[in-house]
């Protein structure tokens, strides 16, 4: 693996160029991103040549402008090995991502008696969205316990994994206060063994390492 040299790649950051960001280390990129001049500008040029309403208008300018968009699909889908650009759907971020599917799998599949799987390592983003739906509709949210070095319990999830109408594993592939990476593939077949569905908060991890999500395999992977 050729070696990366930070100071060449920060040059690519316009807000690093800033006087008074001259000693900026900026460290919260999972939140929000710093953006490198050649996103800057292309954006720039996006608004400069061809903004308009995308899917909906006739006009060549339209036409342009939806291509643009549904090209960013297709790289979207390369990126992560998606089988199909079709699977690609755009959120603002992957809070977003999370509470579209709580939302959704709530209302279309989710019922009392069912059970919802989840880890004591999640954001909030990936619990406070289950914890609220588990209220309205009555089903039961578990937790994966932490043990002492930070690892998943994998014991107290075979105990759980092994319940009545598991519907539903929400998993991050990567925490973003430990750092703890659980084996997600171990997860992931195990749910889907008693007919579970995984989704896997790859917010974090999606930086740091290679993400193939055919070979993971998981039903939903947000990011």
């Amino acid at each position: 693996m050729p070696k990366i040299d930070p100071k060449k790649i920060k040059k690519l950051f316009p807000i690093f160029s800033k006087k008074e960001n001259k000693n900026l280390v900026y460290l919260d990129n999972a939140a929000t991103t710093q953006r490198p001049k050649v996103v800057i500008d292309a954006i720039k040029d996006f608004y400069e040549t061809c903004n308009s309403n995308i899917h909906r208008g006739i006009y060549d300018l339209s036409e342009k402008a939806t291509k643009m968009y549904e090209d960013t699909r297709k790289h979207t889908a390369k990126f992560i090995n998606a089988k199909s650009f079709e699977e690609i759907i755009f959120t603002k971020n992957t809070t977003e991502s999370i509470n579209l599917l709580a939302y959704t799998l709530s209302d279309n599949m989710l019922k009392k008696g069912d059970t919802v799987i989840t880890t004591a390592l999640e954001h909030h983003a990936n619990f406070v969205p289950w914890q609220t739906m588990a209220r309205k509709k009555g089903f039961t949210l578990s937790v994966i316990p932490v043990k002492d070095d930070y690892t998943l319990d994998m014991v107290e999830f075979e105990k759980l994994i092994k319940g009545k109408n598991i519907k539903l594993v929400c998993i991050s592939a990567m925490s973003n206060v430990t750092g703890t990476i659980p084996d997600i593939q171990k997860v992931i077949k195990r749910a889907h063994e008693v007919g579970a569905l995984v989704m896997i908060d790859g917010a974090q991890s999606i930086a740091h390492e290679h993400t193939d999500v055919q070979k993971m395999d998981c039903d939903f992977f947000v990011f």
